[in-house]
């Protein structure tokens, strides 16, 4: 009988949803159809998921994941051009969904219009315009000698952030129940991650940044764009944690017990690749009876200066990206070659 991993109802209550490991509009793969109730779904959806899913949007972007409706989203970016700016939407090149516009009145007061952008969205905007104001006089303006519109796209802010260390911690919870059943967590050594999953209680942290540069360089280091959970348990330790990587770019820790006892030293691990929809699941170390982390040292870092932790994260995830990704690094210049239009009234 199904009972949800989260509230611990029935199905004689509450009904199973399908719940993505990780969310799907990230390019999300593996899912589970019988441990979360549509209930706790939705709230998780709506309290942190969804949110954190739109804070993601560049990476979307960029290698053209698609939305369940097909589409890739936009890039919410800000354009810094003569003394303005503009919020805008970049596509998965890089370029602006929509042209800047310019409205003033010169010096006789009249209305005039500047229209900056790729050809087809400048003529665009000038039939709207022109539609409402058949009287303009367009014309082309030189630009040439003026610096190119230059965007600001917020990739990572505050990576310690709460409702992002919930989304860490329900990939983990939610993989665990995916690999060894969802009866397993009804277990009340897990109530804790629950309520921090469910409505962000925290008594104790359970969660947090990954900053261990030898994991990180090693074990750790997966592809750019590629998803990874990682279960870790050991008889010697009542630790079952996990990490948690949200595009090989940014990693948490994350304590699933403190009171769990493994039969055998393992290392579990779930990889997806969300351009390509291909899941791996290979065994990290090939001894796993040496795999025995201590979680001190990977907890302490975060417990004692969060602050420090997350600057360390958000600067091991820039260094990450810049050198895999160095072809879109130029994304700051994202009007190639504009065209221009300048209109006034008659």
């Amino acid at each position: 009988m199904f009972t949800c991993i989260y509230c611990q109802k029935t199905e004689s209550d509450v009904s199973p949803s399908e719940a993505h490991i990780f969310p799907d509009a990230m390019g999300g793969v593996t899912y589970t159809p019988d441990t979360v109730c549509k209930d706790c779904n939705q709230k998780i959806n709506k309290e942190f998921e969804q949110s954190e899913i739109r804070k993601f949007s560049f990476f979307q972007s960029l290698w053209g994941i698609k939305s369940r409706k097909g589409k890739v989203q936009g890039v919410p970016a800000k354009i810094k051009f003569q003394g303005k700016t503009f919020n805008i939407s970049l596509d998965e090149n890089g370029r602006p969904k929509t042209p800047l516009v310019f409205c003033g009145k010169d010096a006789m007061g009249k209305k005039f219009y500047n229209i900056i952008g790729l050809a087809h969205m400048v003529d665009q905007k000038r039939n709207e315009v022109m539609a409402k104001n058949p009287s303009m006089i367009w014309e082309d303006k030189d630009f040439t000698n003026i610096p190119q519109p230059e965007s600001v796209i917020e990739i990572a802010r505050d990576v310690g952030r709460k409702s992002l260390r919930r989304l860490a911690a329900k990939v983990a919870y939610e993989r665990w129940a995916q690999s060894r059943g969802s009866l397993l967590l009804s277990d009340t050594q897990y109530n804790e991650i629950r309520n921090f999953i469910l409505n962000g209680t925290e008594s104790r942290v359970l969660c947090g940044n990954l900053c261990d540069l030898k994991l990180l360089n090693g074990m750790l280091n997966f592809s750019v764009g590629h998803h990874a959970v990682v279960a870790v348990g050991h008889p010697k330790s009542r630790i079952l944690g996990f990490f948690v990587t949200f595009y090989s770019l940014f990693y948490f820790w994350v304590l699933l017990s403190t009171h769990y006892r493994a039969l055998a030293a393992f290392d579990d691990a779930l990889i997806e690749d969300p351009q390509s929809q291909i899941v791996h699941m290979p065994l990290l170390r090939p001894n796993t009876g040496d795999l025995l982390i201590n979680w001190h040292n990977i907890v302490e870092p975060f417990l004692s200066d969060p602050v420090n932790a997350v600057d360390s994260s958000v600067k091991y995830a820039a260094n990450k990206f810049i050198k895999s990704e160095e072809e879109f690094w130029n994304v700051r210049h994202v009007l190639v070659e504009p065209t221009t239009a300048h209109g006034s009234e008659d």
